[in-house]
C-alpha cells in the first residue's frame, strides 16, 4: 500500500525521517523498503528451477555435462529454537523432457537476522541481515569447518542490477566465499539473490593443481589440474 507522509521516509514497514520545516514541506509519495529477507522470500508450493552446467577435471582433462535441479519447498516447521524452518526437496534431472528424481532434502530457517541452511548434516548461514557492502561473517559457525572468528563469507554488489541467461533482475546481492589462490588449488563460490526471487546464479570451483606427487606428469606452476569440479547453476524457471 502506498503511504503519503510530508517528507517521511519509511523503510521496512518504520518511519525512519521526519519533515522539521515549519513551512514550504512539499507532500512526497513514498513506498516502503522491501525486507532483506526478501532476497530468499520462500513459501510452501514455491520452487526453483536451475540449468547446470559442471566440468569435471582429471588429469587435466575436462568433462563437460549439464542437468536440471529443482528445489521445492514442501512444508514449514518451528525447530527446537522457535525459528520458522522450511523443507526443502531437491530433484534432478538429465534434460527438460525427463521426469524428476528426488535427490536430496535441505532445510532453510529464517530468523530476522540470517537465511541458515542446512545440508548433508552441515549448517552453514547463507545470508546476514542487513545486508550492506564489504560486510563479512563467518558461514560455517554453527559446524566444524573453521574456527568461530574466521570470515569467510562477504558482501558485494549490494542493491545492484543483474542479468544472466536473457533475464534481468532490478535489484540483486551476491555473496563470495573470499579464498586466496595458490599454485597448489583454488577454492571460490559465488551467488547471486534476486529481490522477490532468492538465488538466480551460483557458481563453485575446486580445483587442485600439480603438487609434484611422485609419478604425476606435470610441472608445478603450470596449471595443470590434477582433480577439480566446477560448476555453475542458473535460474530457468521459478514459481514464487
Amino acid at each position: 500500500m502506498t503511504l503519503l507522509f510530508p517528507r517521511m521516509r519509511v523503510a521496512a514497514g518504520f518511519l525512519l525521517g521526519v519533515c522539521f520545516a515549519l513551512a514550504g514541506c512539499e507532500n512526497e509519495v513514498l513506498k516502503p523498503e522491501p525486507a532483506d529477507t526478501d532476497y530468499y522470500p520462500l513459501q510452501v508450493g514455491s520452487y526453483r528451477v536451475y540449468r547446470v552446467e559442471v566440468k569435471n577435471y582429471s588429469n587435466n582433462v575436462v568433462t563437460t555435462s549439464t542437468l536440471q535441479r529443482r528445489e521445492r519447498v514442501v512444508d514449514t516447521y518451528t525447530n527446537v529454537s522457535g525459528a520458522l524452518t522450511y523443507r526443502l526437496i531437491r530433484s534432478v534431472r538429465p534434460n527438460a523432457t525427463a521426469a524428476w528424481q528426488d535427490d536430496s532434502v535441505m532445510t532453510l530457517t529464517v530468523k530476522p537476522t540470517t537465511v541458515e541452511l542446512s545440508s548433508n548434516n552441515r549448517r552453514t548461514v547463507e545470508l546476514v541481515f542487513p545486508a550492506k557492502n564489504d560486510v563479512q561473517w563467518n558461514r560455517d559457525v554453527y559446524n566444524d569447518r573453521d574456527t568461530v572468528i574466521a570470515k569467510t563469507r562477504q558482501y558485494q554488489a549490494v542493491g545492484a542490477a543483474y542479468t544472466i541467461g536473457g533475464q534481468s533482475y532490478n535489484r540483486t546481492i551476491t555473496t563470495v566465499d573470499p579464498s586466496p589462490d595458490t599454485i597448489f588449488y583454488r577454492r571460490s563460490q559465488r551467488q547471486i539473490f534476486a529481490q522477490g526471487v532468492g538465488p538466480v546464479y551460483r557458481e563453485k570451483r575446486v580445483l587442485n593443481y600439480c603438487q609434484g606427487t611422485p609419478g604425476q606428469n606435470c610441472q608445478i606452476g603450470s596449471g595443470y589440474v590434477v582433480i577439480g569440479e566446477e560448476r555453475r547453476e542458473t535460474l530457468i524457471e521459478y514459481k514464487p
